[in-house]
């Protein structure tokens, strides 16, 4: 009778187990600080905020040694004296209101905060951002710079008329006979003439309608 050998089991070395037990505890909260970084953030914004209206009104303006003893402050809790940067949580501060209840879908960085702030002055569709899978958690600045930035309006491209031609004629009234189904027709062309040449194209035509778009050609 043939014996089976029994795989041995290894035990697993205890103080490495305990170690990666550590490090699993230590990635669940890493990922939850995470998760509320946003929020942190927005509520760190409000404070400044609320602090940069209080200095505002005890120094009767937003100069004087309120104001300056908050940026010096808030400089040293961001790590820049960049006022650029301190001027940025207080715009996303003054959005808050409006960025909270967006909390778990901001992605927790400082200039996505801030263009996101930006959008909510302009009554962008941020919950439709959200919705459509656009703004999420994991958004980057670039990203959330392309979805907030303001779209140019393009102008209509002016047409260019670069083949000019002269022609000669006895009269205007020949001119007009001879150039009336031209001017009618669907061709894009500018014309640029005597107003007795108009008159008499006027009068050829005898069609208030048919000319109103014949006189949009006079340059």
């Amino acid at each position: 009778m043939l014996k089976t050998s029994t795989p041995k089991t290894v035990a697993l070395n205890l103080t490495f187990r305990n170690r990666v037990q550590s490090l699993a505890a230590e990635g669940s909260a890493l990922a939850k600080s995470y998760r509320d970084l946003s929020e942190r953030m927005l509520r760190f914004a409000q404070h400044v905020g609320a602090l940069s209206e209080r200095a505002y009104e005890l120094d009767d303006g937003d100069t004087g040694k309120h104001h300056k003893h908050l940026r010096v402050a808030l400089a040293k809790a961001v790590g820049t004296e960049n006022q650029s940067v301190v001027s940025k949580w207080i715009t996303i501060g003054s959005q808050v209101d409006t960025l909270l209840p967006y909390r778990k879908s901001l992605p927790p960085q400082r200039e996505c905060l801030y263009e996101l702030a930006r959008a909510a002055e302009g009554d962008k569709p941020i919950q439709k951002w959200i919705d459509d899978k656009r703004l999420t958690i994991d958004s980057t600045v670039r990203e959330v710079m392309l979805l907030t930035k303001k779209k140019k309006s393009r102008k209509p491209r002016q047409k260019e008329y670069l083949a000019a031609i002269t022609l000669s004629f006895q009269t205007y009234e020949a001119a007009a006979t001879v150039l009336k189904e031209l001017v009618l027709s669907e061709h894009h062309f500018k014309i640029s003439a005597h107003n007795a040449f108009a008159d008499a194209l006027k009068s050829d035509i005898r069609d208030e309608q048919k000319y109103e778009k014949v006189a949009a050609r006079f340059i």
